[in-house]
């Protein structure tokens, strides 16, 4: 019996293989038929074909320091040096502005004497992908000592209007925000400034 059940499922598989040996030839043959009939149908009904997955889209401050210490500007004028470093990928909407504003670094307050935020420029988008890097130039403060921090902003610009996309809403909508480590604008040497690390930024 155990003989005769061994030959039989000997035979059923060289039968299945044969079955498939012989088939074989003819699915590899449709496959071109399938693609065709499968890229006809897209063309008649392309609410049928799957949608591709969305192009990423960022706009990123990946780098934020403070550089040059009392850099001159001229006319006896100085100012500490922030640099900012800007990845763009996949954006082609706006212009970027770029804007910046001091803080006190223990209230987390704008300073009195400059509580608007400043224009750096606009970054032109030319292309989908791109990497900026800009200089800000920090004038000391006149009526404040103390440790602060430079908040970098970028939002959507308006060419026509020549101002901030949110602007006219009264809202702000920012593509990225950051701070930079906070320094005092008047002494190198503080030791105190890098132990006070700022928090995610608050309303601005």
């Amino acid at each position: 019996m155990d003989e005769r059940r061994d030959v039989t499922i000997a035979q059923g598989a060289n039968t299945i293989t044969q079955t498939l040996r012989g088939t074989w030839p003819a699915l590899l043959a449709g496959i071109p038929a399938l693609l065709t009939l499968a890229a006809l149908t897209f063309s008649l009904f392309p609410w049928l074909e799957p949608s591709a997955p969305p192009a990423v889209r960022s706009v990123t401050i990946t780098e934020l320091a403070l550089g040059e210490r009392n850099t001159h500007l001229g006319d006896g004028k100085i100012a500490n040096s922030v640099f900012f470093d800007v990845e763009i990928v996949g954006y082609d909407a706006d212009d970027i502005a770029v804007d910046w504003v001091v803080y006190d670094a223990r209230t987390r307050e704008r300073l009195r004497e400059r509580p608007d935020a400043t224009r750096w420029g606009v970054i032109d988008i030319g292309t989908r992908s791109d990497r900026v890097v800009g200089e800000i130039h920090v004038p000391p403060p006149a009526d404040h000592n103390g440790c602060v921090f430079v908040r970098v902003l970028l939002q959507a610009y308006l060419e026509t209007a020549g101002t901030p996309a949110s602007a006219s809403s009264g809202t702000s909508l920012f593509l990225d925000v950051a701070d930079t480590a906070p320094f005092d604008p008047h002494d190198a040497a503080n030791p105190v400034c890098p132990d006070i690390m700022p928090s995610a930024p608050v309303t601005t």
